[in-house]
């Protein structure tokens, strides 16, 4: 499910992952938002990122190697995210932008603009692949 460098795409289809095991479309949304890097070459920085929360409470993190599963407070906090600074998008809207806009996000022109600062290095940017 994991895409290198692409946490739209990653988080989309584990939102239909997601939603197909609990049945219940409502319960989930995929999240984008800004974050701060944590660690490597990007600790500090603030990026655009996605992710998928269920029942407001947990948050699926599709961008590493092994998914992460963690509760939405202690994911906010540590990512030092701004919750008026999310996006929230249920599994039928996300699926009429991907149509619409034929890639994963981000869809707002606002986050767009931040999603990947000039201060991230090269080799990250290079890695974020198509979205």
């Amino acid at each position: 499910m994991r895409t290198p460098g692409n946490c739209c795409k990653s988080a989309y289809q584990g939102l239909e992952a997601v939603t197909r095991t609990i049945g219940r479309a409502d319960n989930a949304e995929l999240v984008h938002g800004l974050v701060t890097g944590t660690g490597g070459g990007i600790e500090g920085l603030r990026y655009g990122h996605a992710w998928v929360e269920i029942n407001g409470i947990m948050v699926l993190d599709y961008s590493q190697a092994r998914p992460m599963t963690v509760p939405r407070e202690l994911y906010y906090r540590t990512g030092n995210i701004d919750p008026a600074k999310t996006v929230r998008y249920t599994l039928d809207v996300a699926l009429q932008f991907l149509l619409d806009r034929k890639h994963y996000g981000p869809w707002e022109p606002w986050l767009h603009e931040q999603w990947i600062p000039g201060e991230v290095p090269e080799h990250i940017k290079e890695s974020a692949g198509d979205r």
